[in-house]
């Protein structure tokens, strides 16, 4: 399995010019039965064509499809290993001008490392395991490297990025209609519609419901409390209290943010499924987030009673030094 520090190299299309002689030490360098492979090659030029395919594949978990670069640094460590002097550049290109030898040399390092390819029950499993992933993370350059990850430990040729993100998003679409399916058997038809038609109403102060529950108070006087414990009255007039319990708080958040960052009107019109995750998930975290600022108002009060006591406190028994 790839260990943390060698995830920066996943999913590289070529080879970096800035390999550190680690990277170079830990990628390039040969076992006696990878050597043994190497050396079947006649032309010197082969062997550090195969050496490079072989220590790519094992750096980025891809096949390296044309050389644009080599660092010099590289090509001596190679050229010290297999006793070859190193080539020129355009000896190597020309070489792989020649698709069967590049196809032959991906072969051989396949077979050497023990990597395959993709099939389509395991495209099946790393789409559900990315599922499983979303759980936990919305973002797309984490899932990438998740996904990266998972190809390589199970030594699966890492597949391009556009066919990475097709497939994060299979996984997504399948995530959101499984949500949404549970949200709907939890909340039932009824309620959502409901939910739906509250939150686009207007409110007396002006906005949206959508907007007034959302509004973060201004400050932790007695009227801006009472504005809190109204908003958490009407939340659970709704009923939201009873559902999404167990739904993970970043999942929420994500959700409840995206329909905020639409005017209302706007997010009327968002198709479902997402409609329904949207909604259900802002009334739920809009519940979380107005009972913490209550929790956090009154505490303010409380530190502002106890303060005004006790210089109270200190001046009463100030006067009666004085006497």
């Amino acid at each position: 399995n790839m260990n943390d520090w060698q995830s920066t190299c996943l999913g590289r299309r070529s080879l970096p010019r800035d390999l550190s002689d680690f990277e170079i030490e830990a990628f390039f360098t040969f076992s006696e039965a990878e050597r043994r492979i190497i050396e079947e090659r006649r032309r010197p030029v082969l062997k550090l064509a195969l050496a490079l395919q072989i220590g790519f594949l094992r750096m980025s978990g891809r096949l390296l499809e044309a050389v644009r670069i080599v660092p010099p640094s590289l090509w001596r460590h190679l050229g010290e290993q297999f006793d070859v002097a190193a080539p020129d550049l355009a000896s190597v290109r020309s070489m792989y001008h020649r698709r069967r030898t590049l196809f032959e040399h991906q072969e051989v390092a396949c077979e050497t490392l023990g990597f395959h390819w993709l099939s389509n029950a395991q495209r099946g499993a790393l789409v559900r395991v990315v599922r499983d992933e979303l759980t936990r993370t919305f973002d797309r350059q984490r899932l990438l490297q998740f996904a990266r990850r998972w190809l390589y430990d199970h030594r699966l040729v890492v597949l391009r990025e556009r066919e990475l993100r097709a497939l994060i998003l299979q996984a997504l679409r399948q995530y959101e209609a499984q949500f949404a399916a549970q949200i709907v058997s939890s909340v039932g038809p009824q309620q959502l519609s409901a939910w739906k038609a509250a939150i686009v109403q207007p409110h007396a102060s002006g906005s949206t419901m959508q907007s007034w529950l959302w509004a973060a108070p201004a400050k932790h006087s007695t009227p801006q409390i009472k504005g809190v414990l109204e908003r958490i009255e009407v939340l659970t007039t709704l009923g939201v209290s009873a559902h999404l319990t167990s739904v993970p708080d970043a999942v929420l958040s994500r959700y409840a943010r995206r329909l905020v960052s639409r005017a209302p009107a706007v997010a009327a019109r968002i198709a479902e499924p997402a409609r329904t995750i949207e909604v259900a998930c802002f009334l739920r975290y809009a519940l979380l987030r107005t009972t913490d600022h209550l929790l956090l108002m009154v505490r303010r009060q409380v530190a502002d009673l106890w303060r005004v006591a006790a210089e109270g406190i200190d001046a009463n028994l100030t006067e009666l030094t004085q006497r």
